[in-house]
Protein backbone atom coordinates (compact mmCIF):
# COMPACT_ATOMS: atom_id res chain seq x y z
CA UNK A 1 0.00 0.00 0.00
CA UNK A 2 1.72 3.18 -1.18
CA UNK A 3 1.02 6.18 1.25
CA UNK A 4 2.83 9.15 0.32
CA UNK A 5 5.55 10.99 -1.63
CA UNK A 6 8.94 11.16 0.46
CA UNK A 7 11.27 12.47 -2.51
CA UNK A 8 11.78 13.33 -5.45
CA UNK A 9 15.05 13.20 -7.80
CA UNK A 10 16.31 13.76 -11.43
CA UNK A 11 15.22 10.41 -12.31
CA UNK A 12 12.80 9.27 -9.99
CA UNK A 13 10.33 9.64 -7.45
CA UNK A 14 10.24 7.93 -3.89
CA UNK A 15 6.81 6.79 -1.84
CA UNK A 16 6.55 5.31 1.16
CA UNK A 17 4.70 2.19 1.05
CA UNK A 18 3.36 -0.77 3.75
CA UNK A 19 3.42 -4.12 3.18
CA UNK A 20 -0.02 -5.22 4.13
CA UNK A 21 1.17 -8.88 5.27
CA UNK A 22 3.33 -7.59 8.34
CA UNK A 23 3.02 -3.92 8.05
CA UNK A 24 6.77 -3.64 7.20
CA UNK A 25 7.73 -0.07 5.68
CA UNK A 26 9.67 0.16 2.24
CA UNK A 27 10.49 3.05 -0.23
CA UNK A 28 8.85 2.36 -3.86
CA UNK A 29 11.67 4.52 -6.44
CA UNK A 30 9.23 5.12 -9.21
CA UNK A 31 11.33 5.40 -12.99
CA UNK A 32 9.01 6.82 -15.45
CA UNK A 33 10.02 4.41 -18.86
CA UNK A 34 9.50 7.58 -21.28
CA UNK A 35 12.06 9.52 -19.02
CA UNK A 36 14.57 6.65 -19.65
CA UNK A 37 13.83 6.08 -23.16
CA UNK A 38 15.17 10.14 -23.23
CA UNK A 39 18.20 9.18 -21.62
CA UNK A 40 21.78 7.95 -22.89
CA UNK A 41 22.12 4.63 -21.89
CA UNK A 42 19.09 5.25 -19.67
CA UNK A 43 17.31 1.95 -19.44
CA UNK A 44 21.11 0.21 -19.53
CA UNK A 45 22.22 2.41 -16.69
CA UNK A 46 19.04 1.02 -14.95
CA UNK A 47 19.32 -2.22 -16.18
CA UNK A 48 23.25 -1.80 -14.67
CA UNK A 49 21.61 -0.48 -11.00
CA UNK A 50 19.34 -3.58 -10.60
CA UNK A 51 21.78 -6.02 -11.21
CA UNK A 52 24.14 -4.28 -8.61
CA UNK A 53 22.02 -4.02 -6.35
CA UNK A 54 20.97 -7.52 -6.34
CA UNK A 55 24.46 -8.88 -5.82
CA UNK A 56 25.00 -6.13 -2.47
CA UNK A 57 23.92 -7.66 0.88
CA UNK A 58 25.82 -5.57 3.78
CA UNK A 59 23.79 -4.06 6.18
CA UNK A 60 24.90 -0.48 5.63
CA UNK A 61 23.39 -0.19 2.46
CA UNK A 62 20.11 -0.52 0.97
CA UNK A 63 18.63 -3.64 -0.18
CA UNK A 64 16.38 -4.22 -2.75
CA UNK A 65 13.84 -6.40 -2.24
CA UNK A 66 11.80 -6.55 -5.38
CA UNK A 67 11.38 -4.58 -9.15
CA UNK A 68 8.00 -4.45 -10.90
CA UNK A 69 7.37 -3.10 -13.91
CA UNK A 70 4.31 -1.79 -15.54
CA UNK A 71 3.83 -0.43 -18.84
CA UNK A 72 4.62 3.38 -17.98
CA UNK A 73 6.81 2.53 -15.20
CA UNK A 74 9.50 0.88 -13.19
CA UNK A 75 9.66 0.53 -9.35
CA UNK A 76 12.19 -0.66 -6.84
CA UNK A 77 10.92 -1.89 -3.44
CA UNK A 78 13.80 -0.68 -1.20
CA UNK A 79 14.69 -0.36 2.76
CA UNK A 80 13.18 2.36 3.76
CA UNK A 81 15.64 5.40 5.73
CA UNK A 82 14.96 7.80 7.94
CA UNK A 83 16.64 10.53 9.23
CA UNK A 84 16.41 13.04 6.04
CA UNK A 85 18.49 13.84 2.72
CA UNK A 86 21.49 12.31 2.30
CA UNK A 87 23.72 15.27 0.34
Amino acid sequence: MVSKLIGKGSFAKVYLATRKENNQQYAVKAFSKTFMQQQHKGFESLLNEIRIMRKIDHPNVLKLHEVHETVNSVYFVIDIVHGGELL
